[in-house]
């Protein structure tokens, strides 16, 4: 890994093709999802399985370093970033996009 992060990352995927796979670092399990499929499944779980809000605000977190301490302005903003979301894929231009 120190040497070849790449040929690493490359190698492991070539081992698990089916999409996930764990590594422990430092202490701590890292489960790595590579395939798109498989994050779109764990994002549309029933509720009692996975809240897709607890999943998102876990992302966000542990793989793009959002602070903890700063996730309730990311709490305050998601309505109105939704709000955009759902007025860009419901606007008449998007299926002449599409």
């Amino acid at each position: 890994m120190a040497y070849d992060a790449d040929g690493f990352v490359k190698n492991l995927r070539s081992r698990f093709p089916s999409g996930v796979f764990s590594l422990n670092f430092f202490g701590g399990r890292h489960n790595i999802l590579y395939g798109p499929g498989l994050a779109t499944a764990l994002l549309n779980q029933k509720q009692h399985m996975a809240n897709s809000e607890e999943v998102s605000r876990r992302l966000l977190n542990v793989i793009f370093g959002f602070p903890k301490s700063e996730l309730h302005k990311y709490d305050q903003g998601l309505p109105d970033m939704m709000a955009c979301y759902k007025h860009l894929l419901s606007e008449p231009s998007l299926s002449d996009l599409v």
